[in-house]
């Protein structure tokens, strides 16, 4: 029998081994990283430490030369050096291996600076580390927080005023009571200086206070807060009005004086308060008289911070006798009652007085006296007088010089044929314009009434400016064009022109016209049309109109916005018999107007009043007014 020999491989295979050397490598690196890892931030906090070391030696070193004197810690940056144990500021670092030190000097006040010192490095985990310490330093050997002077002064200035510095105590500072004039000891830093006020006075601060009395306080100094007091000053104008009655002197001919010292009229002026007088150099043919805050004599008390006015009128002395202010009333077909105002009796002061009348203006036929021999209003009942008919009147006042009339004014009776008088009218027309100086019609008198027709293109109502006392009747746009209608009744004294305006510039119509008799002038308006007829045609309307009585005068106001010159002819309706006022066809401004009147001698419904035009355009438009009848 065969024996088998059994072999046994005590031996490892080659991976096993392989494996074995790697894992024993990996054990060997992990374990020298750890240890180099540590080593590193051993060293960086080594580092740190010597870092925070050289810092606080900084420290110490600025302690040791603010010892020797304060005077060397002069701001700047700097680094340190040692010779024989001494310590001096040196350059603007210092290095020490791989260590930089600056120190930054930094003023807080007088006896204190501010010190900072910085440390850097670099090291293996960042390009650069640093370290800083910061600390404030004090001059020792200063006296700090004593011998901080204060005083407090006070001056007065009066203006006519006597008060005097203890009229304003108590003073303080913090709200403590102060003695004036004395030097007060106090910590440095901010105070507050403050006193009793007084409203005839201005308080101000000044010296080492601010405008609020506020003082910085800084040791070793003397500090002084001046208050001053001024009486707030007093304020008067005199102002000069003179009344010519046919003379031509102005407020400049007649000198003023305050106090004996010349001033200027409407000029404001300074006094010290107290009693002034005013006056001026007198002229004979005047009579001066002296109102306002000012008593008769001149005198004036002025009081701080006030301001007073004195008017001085100078009146040109008049020795024909003045009237003013016409007057009519209770109108019937053959009386009325007439009246005026006498202003002034004249020189000689004895007068009779009443009133005049005729059917031309300055009427000075049928004068009758009233019986009254003093100034003031009056009435005066008159007869005799023709129905249907325009009257011109005026009041009168005579002396033994002679004799004085107030303005026109004018009356129509009622009954008979009652007319109402158009009169020529001014127009203006500008093809580019803002503004329109229009005259006052001419013949125009009190009691008129007078129409002002406006007009102007663009998209927007530019019209802005109405003279005074002109009332709307109607405004309306139309396309490109607008148009407006004003009326007023003339007064005694109606200026020479009148000014209309628009916002921005635009071509731009005016007419005015007037119209006289049988109308009520209290109340003068009765109806109003303000439609626009939009049609492309050639025709002119004004909407449906009723009229509450008779003898009421209807007038159209036509116009049309197209180029050139345009013409219309008289409205066929209502029977006819329309009266041109007036025709202005103007290509300057492309506003073609026109007015037409008549008289209504029924009340009731108009209808529809149409007028003909030459030109077929929907930049039409037509007023309508009725004048409500006496």
């Amino acid at each position: 029998m065969r024996r088998e020999q059994l072999h046994i491989n005590n031996g490892f295979s080659l991976v096993e081994i392989l494996v074995s050397i790697s894992i024993f490598l990996i054990f060997v690196i992990s374990t020298n990283n750890v240890f180099h890892n540590v080593s590193i931030k051993s060293h960086n906090t080594a580092n740190r430490e010597r870092a925070s070391i050289l810092a606080e030696e900084g420290v110490e070193a600025i302690k040791n030369i603010r010892n020797a004197d304060f005077a060397n810690l002069i701001d700047g940056t700097y680094g340190l050096s040692t010779s024989g144990n001494i310590w001096s500021l040196s350059g603007s670092s210092d290095v020490t291996n791989i260590f930089k030190r600056v120190l930054v000097i930094s003023t807080i006040n007088d006896n204190q600076k501010k010190i900072v010192v910085t440390v850097s490095w670099p090291d293996e985990v960042s390009a650069t580390n640093s370290l800083t310490l910061s600390t404030y330093l004090t001059n020792w050997r200063a006296i700090l927080n004593t011998g901080v002077g204060l005083t407090v002064n006070k001056s007065v200035i009066n203006h006519g005023g006597t008060s005097t510095a203890s009229d304003f105590a108590p003073y303080k500072v913090d709200g403590t009571v102060i003695s004036l004039g004395v030097a007060n000891s106090f910590p440095e830093g901010s105070h507050t200086v403050t006193e009793s006020s007084n409203t005839n006075y201005t308080q101000t601060f000044s010296g080492d206070c601010d405008a609020s009395g506020v003082v910085n306080l800084v040791t070793n100094t003397v500090a002084t807060c001046l208050i001053t007091n001024e009486e707030k000053p007093s304020k008067l104008v005199v102002n000069k009005v003179v009344i010519n009655h046919g003379g031509n002197k102005v407020a400049g001919d007649f000198s003023l004086l305050v106090d004996t010292n010349p001033v200027t009229s409407g000029v404001v002026n300074t006094f010290n308060s107290g009693i002034h007088s005013v006056s001026e150099i007198p002229n004979s043919a005047y009579m001066g008289t002296i109102g306002g805050d000012c008593a008769s004599n001149g005198s004036v008390t002025l009081s701080p911070g006030t301001t007073k006015t004195c008017t001085i009128t100078n009146e040109e002395i008049v020795y024909v006798p003045t009237i003013t202010s016409p007057t009519v009333a209770s109108i019937t077909g053959t009386t009325a009652i007439l009246g005026a105002n006498v202003t002034s009796l004249g020189v000689p002061n004895s007068i009779t007085r009443g009133t005049c009348y005729g059917t031309t203006p300055n009427p000075t036929t049928n004068c009758v006296a009233e019986g009254g021999t003093t100034t003031g209003v009056f009435t005066q009942n008159r007869t005799g007088l023709i129905p249907g008919t325009l009257y011109y009147y005026r009041g009168y006042a005579t002396n033994a010089t002679g004799t004085g009339y107030s303005p026109d004014g004018t009356f129509t009776t009622l009954g008979g044929a009652c007319v109402t008088t158009g009169i020529i009218p001014t127009n203006y027309d500008n093809s580019a314009s803002t503004s329109a100086v229009v005259a006052k019609p001419t013949g125009v008198v009190q009691n008129d009434i007078m129409f002002a027709y406006i007009m102007h293109n663009n998209a927007t109502d530019r019209l802005n400016t109405i003279p005074a006392g002109w009332i709307q009747i109607g405004r309306h746009k139309n396309g490109n064009s607008n148009q407006a209608l004003y009326y007023k009744i003339a007064g005694a004294n109606e200026p020479a022109s009148y000014t209309f305006g628009l916002s921005a510039n635009s071509r731009f119509a005016i007419t005015i016209n007037a119209y006289r008799g049988c109308f009520n002038i209290i109340n003068p308006i009765d109806t109003i049309s303000n439609v626009e007829y939009v049609v492309n045609n050639t025709t002119y309307r004004a909407a449906s109109m009723t009229l509450p009585s008779a003898y009421s005068t209807i007038i159209i106001f036509p116009s049309v916005n197209t180029s050139g010159s345009k013409t219309f002819a008289a409205p066929l309706t209502q029977g006819g018999g329309w009266v041109q006022d007036y025709a202005n066809g103007n290509s300057s401004s492309q506003f073609s107007r026109n007015a037409y009147s008549k008289m209504m001698t029924s009340s009731g419904a108009t209808g529809v009043i149409d007028s003909i035009g030459t030109a077929a355009s929907t930049g039409k438009h037509a007023f309508a007014v009725g004048l409500k009848p006496l």
